[in-house]
């Protein structure tokens, strides 16, 4: 049942980086609009989906290093707690850059675990399936990426970019 279990495993974590991408999206026209309270509550809405999200996931893989070299998520816990410290430090950024680019590690550190599970199942029958579903997430990441980025660039020019 390792086909079986890697599957449910991808489609958990793939979830969460739907929903961290989303949150990208939300969070950068929050920030593009200068704060608006109306996006405020879409912002506090992706928040929850995102944690509900994570809080679904079945088993977790430890992180000992990741690409950002600061963030170690040892635990659920310890990534939501990660995540919810960069969220309460929202107001306090001015470069959206920052913002796109916090979301994306977490969604790079996500998608080595998808990775992971689709290395193991080279042998399957439904391994091409699970490297398209892999690559589909990935390629989410980049339009998402280039989205809040060309969407604020084109409404206020490349100040605090």
């Amino acid at each position: 049942m390792v086909t079986k279990g890697n599957v449910h495993y991808s489609l958990e974590v793939g979830r969460i980086i739907h929903y961290i991408q989303a949150e990208t999206a939300e969070v950068s026209l929050y920030i593009s609009s200068e704060f608006d309270n109306v996006i405020l509550q879409r912002v506090l809405k992706a928040f929850k989906a995102t944690d509900n999200a994570i809080e679904a996931l079945s088993s977790w893989t430890i992180v000992i290093e990741d690409n950002v070299g600061d963030l170690v998520w040892k635990s659920k816990d310890t990534f939501q707690n990660n995540l919810h410290t960069f969220r309460n430090q929202i107001h306090n950024i001015t470069s959206l850059l920052d913002v796109v680019n916090m979301y994306t590690s977490y969604s790079d550190v996500l998608t080595t675990w998808m990775i992971g599970a689709v290395k193991q199942e080279r042998a399957s029958s439904i391994w091409a399936e699970m490297v398209a579903f892999h690559m589909l997430i990935k390629s989410k990441s980049y339009l998402s990426f280039e989205r809040d980025i060309g969407a604020y660039f084109y409404t206020h020019g490349n100040k605090h970019f």
